[in-house]
């Protein structure tokens, strides 16, 4: 399951919530609003998230070195009141993605493909050992080995 924190206003949250609804249509997720970032951090530690929201007062180099860095699969957004060009051209290439707070429905349909592609690699595979499913998330998964009548997965 695709996990999404929001560090967002309400309103900004709710209309980030039903846009990701329109976009990830085919997958299962949920998601967290906060307005704390201690809050979120608790939180962090116990779920971790795959794709987070953060308002343009989050964008400083401790929050990025804490929650950006750390977690290099994860896909971060920043709501930003304004964007500048170099920001708008990075939706199209990295995981960290700028979009503007005031107009969020246009925002997400200008990054969907590139956060669909960047999602395709955090589907799960569930691996059934001993009557018991495990679910891996396939970008974890480095390589898969046959051993006798094994797979070990690494």
């Amino acid at each position: 399951m695709l996990r999404i924190a929001i560090l967002e206003k309400e309103q900004i949250a709710k209309d980030i919530i039903f846009e990701c609804a329109k976009i990830l249509t085919e997958m299962e997720w949920s998601f967290m609003h906060f307005t704390k970032i201690s809050e979120f951090a608790k939180a962090e530690n116990r779920y971790g998230f795959d794709i987070v929201f953060f308002h343009e007062v989050f964008h400083t180099q401790r929050v990025s070195h804490s929650f950006v860095e750390h977690d290099p699969k994860r896909i971060v957004f920043y709501c930003m009141d304004q964007i500048t060009p170099a920001q708008q051209a990075d939706c199209y290439t990295g995981r960290i993605l700028y979009i503007d707070r005031n107009h969020i429905k246009e925002e997400m349909n200008r990054t969907k493909e590139h956060l669909l592609s960047l999602l395709r690699s955090h589907k799960e595979y569930l691996l059934s050992y001993n009557k018991v499913l495990i679910p891996l998330r396939m970008q974890d998964i480095y390589f898969i080995e046959k051993k006798e009548k094994n797979l070990i997965y690494h």
